[in-house]
């Protein structure tokens, strides 16, 4: 199978997300909050296994990072939530704020992805640095081809990692104008995420179907070939 060309302007691809937003940031943004307080939750319960001093200890990190290992369960499935509905909102397709949950049916496969995929990147990052972030950004997209494409786990890394290659830089500063948007919003005490968490969601969808929505993908036990 051959990787579909794609390009698109950072500018209309904001423009089309904004006017996306009006109509579903309270549906999105409440998915969200679904999400955030679920890793509240996961935070006070990896507090309340933690010591209490000052100088965190190395007992106290590989506890947090078990936890969060544990909880994958949880936050993946819910992150996949929030995933597809940038996604269908950027198919013009209707969503629901419930429909975060519609991916705990997928958990095991989604965790077994998420975790390949972290060894990939930290393996990255540990031997040179830029491949690791080289990969952290060629992966976006692996999760929501893995189900929408019926994709397996190498599948799936792969044709995102094939497709994000011809204009990584294009998805590498979306992310970063996207986590700077984030960042920027915290300082409005949190008021004008309200906003930035369905651009920043519903950017990704459109990057999603701009990439991905005319692929002809092999599903069955044929080898899918990339170029």
């Amino acid at each position: 199978m051959q990787t579909k060309e794609w390009d698109i302007e950072i500018g209309d691809l904001f423009s089309e997300a904004w006017a996306r937003v009006d109509g579903s940031k309270m549906v999105i943004f409440g998915a969200f909050f679904i999400y955030a307080m679920a890793l509240i939750v996961i935070q006070v319960i990896t507090e309340g296994f933690t010591s209490s001093s000052t100088e965190p200890s190395v007992l106290d990190m590989t506890t947090s990072v078990t936890i969060s290992i544990l909880a994958m369960p949880i936050t993946i499935p819910l992150v996949t939530g929030l995933i597809f509905l940038g996604i269908k909102r950027a198919q013009d397709k209707p969503i629901e704020t419930t429909m975060v949950f519609d991916y705990f049916v997928k958990v095991w496969p989604l965790v077994i992805l998420n975790i390949v995929m972290l060894i990939l990147i930290y393996l990255g990052l540990f031997l040179l640095v830029l491949p690791g972030i080289y990969l952290s950004i060629a992966y976006a997209f692996a999760i929501p081809l893995s189900i929408e494409k019926n994709l397996g786990i190498w599948d799936s890394l792969e044709l995102s990692r094939k497709s994000v290659t011809r204009h990584w830089f294009k998805v590498f500063f979306v992310y970063l104008l996207s986590t700077l948007a984030i960042i920027a919003s915290i300082f409005t005490l949190g008021i004008a995420l309200i906003w930035t968490v369905p651009l920043v969601m519903i950017t990704y969808g459109i990057l999603y179907r701009e990439i991905f929505s005319d692929e002809q993908i092999v599903t069955d036990n044929r080898p899918l070939h990339y170029t």
